[in-house]
């Protein structure tokens, strides 16, 4: 039964009233609006819920059920409502959700200074994107800005990359370890561990060095840095990785990418038009490191 609220709420006004003329002064309404509301009622159920003791409209006992029960969900409904206005207007009271890979929410999370609640979801760049567009979270870290009139782009930080490898690795290859970058000889024996969300970057490093991709012993191809990071840590080949990533193994060894050469890496905190017009979000913003 799909009954409209505003008529639900006359009805209950109207058997909290003494007649049907301050019904109507309670509800803003006209007397014939209020008795148009409450015959469109009674056409919704199945038995009749008003009954005539002499000049009164009074309930009947069905009524009267009809009318505690509509009672006590229209008084929730407020009080949810009363809830949910209370959270977008005291941020005391606001639950931000923010999404994004490990490695970005571990750098960013200490950065933000907030007075209510922050729920980090640990996911890739797409699934947070994703989470975004779906409005399961509030804020998506992303390393592209999407060309969407949805989603608004903030750009957090920028950085290089530098490329990682254990130092067994190295054994037998000559020259100043600086240089590994653009060694074709050492990037094409080694087995290379790829980050499958870098693949343009990628492209273009190589093309500068002039090495083809297939020249790669490409042994891995992952979207998770952490993961990346231990297959490193294990000898299992060489990496590129944003500058912000260590590892706390003494054999692992890297060395800076110039930035001429691996395009810079942006990073960008994506949100909607709704979130940044919220209390809370701009509150976050105002004190956002």
């Amino acid at each position: 039964m799909d009954l409209p609220l505003d008529i639900l709420k006359t009805f209950v006004v109207f058997a909290q009233s003494p007649n049907i003329v301050e019904a109507a002064k309670r509800l803003k309404v006209s007397q014939p609006g209020v008795s148009s509301h409450l015959k469109r009622l009674e056409s919704f159920l199945p038995q009749p819920v008003f009954q005539m003791i002499g000049r009164k409209k009074a309930l009947t006992r069905y009524g009267e059920i009809i009318f505690q029960e509509s009672k006590k969900h229209l008084e929730n409904l407020s009080i949810g409502l009363d809830q949910i206005n209370l959270t977008y207007v005291d941020p005391k009271h606001s639950v931000l959700k923010i999404a994004g890979r490990k490695e970005v929410i571990c750098r960013l999370a200490g950065k933000f200074k907030f007075p209510g609640k922050l729920k980090f979801y640990e996911v890739s760049s797409q699934k947070a994107l994703d989470g975004l567009l779906q409005n399961r979270v509030d804020i998506a870290f992303h390393q592209k800005a999407p060309d969407s009139n949805r989603i608004l782009a903030r750009p957090i930080f920028s950085e290089g990359a530098k490329l990682c490898v254990h130092s067994r690795l190295l054994k037998g290859h000559d020259g100043d370890p600086k240089n590994l970058y653009k060694s074709k000889a050492f990037l094409s024996q080694v087995p290379a561990i790829l980050y499958r969300d870098d693949a343009p970057k990628t492209l273009e490093w190589l093309k500068h060095i002039d090495l083809p991709l297939e020249k790669l012993r490409v042994g891995i191809v992952c979207s998770n840095w952490d993961t990346i990071t231990k297959m490193i840590e294990a000898g299992l080949g060489w990496s590129v990785v944003p500058a912000g990533i260590t590892s706390k193994l003494e054999d692992v060894t890297s060395w800076d990418i110039p930035k001429s050469v691996f395009p810079i890496m942006t990073y960008f905190m994506l949100y909607t038009h709704t979130t940044r017009r919220s209390a809370a979000f701009q509150l976050l913003m105002d004190n956002f490191k």
